[in-house]
């Protein structure tokens, strides 16, 4: 997806999300809610639990991701958010109790250095995680930047959530409730095969056609209408519905030579105007990309991109994070992907 803001831009603030649509379709995931942790999982039962400072506070978080499946590992990601510290890329190191020091190197995106755990350390890590309260970051030689501590306080909950989707509790792949019992993956969707048709923004844009007409707020003073070509004479046609202070909707037809009709942007189970996309952008691909910003730094929400199908839009992926905590929106978990 292109994020119409950089990943260097997210920070902290209460959200409440504004989703697009409803309606039947495929299969979506879930995300839950635990103290300072989150854990999601999509269609394909691909895991991820965050945890982040506690209260609120944006100085860096903890990222473990799972698979399904028995064999699948464990693959944790300490983050540290180091506006003013060494440019280029750095060092992490980690702590907690039961857990002596460990430094990793560190890669910088923006304002987030981001450090992998190595297989070898994860089992550690994770037991840690669960016996203690709070895991201490720090940025390696940077001693203004002291990213933690990252609150444990939900880690175990959260965790023992994702082995209950996956099918571990019980088995010897669990993270929290170890047992005897076989591994048993439940079962997993197809992927969903979508005929994507690319589609080009018009440059310029061509004059509005009849009868299209949004910004029943008044809000959206001179902002522009957007116009893709979908092929087969078919347009695409965006106008502004509403304008605030980090998010701008826009409500979408499909115009054609024989009429117009609204475009419908359908994530199941949930509510919204299906057709209204919140910040649309033209991805490099040819889909289309939406974000909906919980705040105005941008480290929650959700996003979604949609391809165009010659018929109607189907949705190729949604991530979403209600915690605003300083997350970065490369870390947003997916709860659904076309494809695993």
């Amino acid at each position: 997806m292109v994020w119409n803001l950089s990943r260097a831009g997210a920070a902290v603030l209460a959200s409440t999300l504004a989703a697009p649509a409803l309606a039947a379709g495929p299969e979506v995931g879930t995300e839950q809610a635990f103290r300072d942790w989150t854990a999601a999982c999509d269609n394909f039962l691909s895991c991820v639990a965050i945890g982040t400072q506690a209260d609120g506070g944006a100085g860096g978080y903890v990222v473990l991701r799972r698979d399904a499946g028995a064999e699948a590992p464990v693959q944790v990601e300490i983050v540290a958010i180091s506006q003013d510290g060494p440019a280029g890329d750095a060092a992490l190191a980690v702590s907690a109790r039961g857990l002596a020091a460990r430094t990793y190197p560190a890669a910088r995106d923006g304002d987030y250095l981001t450090a992998a755990v190595p297989e070898a350390d994860t089992a550690a890590l994770v037991a840690a995680m669960l016996a203690g309260t709070d895991l201490a970051l720090s940025v390696v030689g940077d001693a203004s930047a002291d990213a933690g501590p990252v609150s444990l306080r939900g880690a175990t909950a959260a965790l023992l959530w994702i082995d209950d989707r996956q099918g571990r509790v019980g088995t010897a792949s669990a993270l929290v409730r170890l047992g005897s019992a076989p591994a048993a993956t439940p079962a997993l969707p197809e992927g969903i095969p979508i005929n994507r048709v690319a589609i080009t923004a018009l440059d310029p844009v061509p004059p509005r056609p009849a009868g299209l007409s949004a910004d029943a707020e008044g809000s959206c003073a001179d902002l522009p209408d957007l116009a893709f070509a979908l092929g087969g004479g078919a347009t695409l046609w965006g106008l502004c519905d509403f304008a605030a202070a980090y998010n701008t909707g826009y409500r979408f037809w499909v115009v054609e030579a024989s009429g117009s009709h609204p475009a419908t942007f359908v994530i199941p189970g949930v509510d919204g105007d299906p057709a209204v996309l919140v910040n649309p952008s033209l991805n490099p691909d040819g889909s289309l990309g939406a974000l909906n910003l919980g705040r105005g730094l941008g480290d929650c929400g959700d996003g979604q991109d949609w391809a165009w199908t010659g018929e109607a839009f189907a949705l190729l992926d949604w991530r979403r994070l209600d915690a605003c905590a300083g997350v970065a929106r490369d870390d947003w978990p997916y709860l659904y992907r076309a494809r695993p």
